[in-house]
C-alpha cells in the first residue's frame, strides 16, 4: 500500500496552487525587511504574497463547513481526501492523491495556515474534532499490509520520523532513500541517517537503505527519470 505523510505547509499550498495563485522562485538572500513591507513572505527562496494567504482562508471554509455537514469527528487524512476531491487539478497533489485512493497522512496539520483555520472553525462549531490519533492508528495498519516495506524520504523533520516510527512498529523498513542537505552533525531528524535508523530497528539491519546528500528538488527528479526510463523500457509502465 503507498502512503503519503508530510508536513501541512505543502499541502496548503498545493490548495492555492489548484486555485491559480501565483508563487515565485526569488532568492535565499533577498531583504526580508522589504519582502514584508511589500506583503511578500519567504519559503527558502520561494515567494508567497500575503494576499494568497487570506485567499487561503475564504477557499477553507466552504470546505471545512462541508465536511463538518457529514462528519463531526474527522481525521487529518479525510480532510485531505475531502479537499482533494474537490480540486479537480490534475497538477495537484491532493486531487491526486484522493483520486488513486492514497492517504495523505500529516501529524503536525496545526502547523500552519491551515491549522489556523482548523482552530478558527472549532471556535464556530465546538463539537467540530479532528481526530490527529486515529490516524496514527490508520498509519499503523497502513504500513502492516505488505511484506516489504520501503520508503523515500525528501527532507525530513516531522514527516520522515512518523513515517519511519509507524514502520518500527510493523518491523521495519526493507528499502529506505533519505534524501536531504541536513547534516547529521546537527543532532536533527532531517539529519539522521539511515545507518541511524537501525539502531532502532526502524529500517533493518540487512535492508537496502542510503542516504543521499542533496537538494531533493534536483536530486528527486532526476532519479525520477531514471526509474521512470528503465520501467518503461522493461514494459512495466501503463
Amino acid at each position: 500500500m503507498v502512503v503519503v505523510v508530510t508536513t501541512v505547509g505543502g499541502l496548503e499550498e498545493d490548495i492555492m496552487k489548484a486555485h491559480n495563485e501565483d508563487f515565485v522562485i526569488g532568492s535565499f538572500s533577498e531583504d526580508d525587511v522589504e519582502l514584508y513591507e511589500k506583503g511578500v513572505n519567504r519559503v527558502g527562496n520561494l515567494f508567497i504574497r500575503t494576499e494568497s494567504y487570506a485567499k487561503f482562508e475564504d477557499l477553507m471554509k466552504p470546505y471545512l463547513k462541508d465536511i463538518y455537514s457529514s462528519k463531526k469527528r474527522v481525521t487529518p487524512s479525510e480532510i485531505f481526501n475531502e479537499i482533494g476531491l474537490k480540486l479537480e487539478d490534475e497538477d495537484s497533489i491532493l486531487f491526486q492523491a484522493a483520486k488513486k485512493k492514497v492517504p495523505i497522512f500529516c501529524p503536525a496539520v496545526t502547523d500552519g495556515a491551515f491549522g489556523f483555520h482548523l482552530f478558527m472553525f472549532q471556535q464556530d462549531h465546538s463539537d467540530f474534532i479532528v481526530d490527529v490519533v486515529k490516524d496514527f492508528s490508520n498509519i499503523l495498519f497502513s504500513t502492516s499490509q505488505d511484506e516489504k516495506k520501503g520508503l523515500i524520504s525528501l527532507g525530513g523533520s516531522i514527516s520522515k520520523h512518523h513515517a519511519i516510527l509507524a514502520c518500527l512498529l510493523n518491523g521495519g523498513l526493507d528499502y529506505a532513500v533519505y534524501m536531504t542537505t541536513a547534516s547529521s552533525y546537527s543532532g536533527s531528524m532531517s539529519g539522521a541517517s539511515t545507518n541511524e535508523a537501525k539502531s532502532w530497528g526502524k529500517i533493518k539491519d540487512d535492508s537496502d537503505a542510503v542516504t543521499v546528500i542533496g537538494d531533493v528538488s534536483v536530486t528527486f527528479p532526476l532519479v525520477m527519470v531514471s526509474v521512470l526510463e528503465e520501467l518503461s523500457s522493461e514494459g512495466l509502465l501503463e
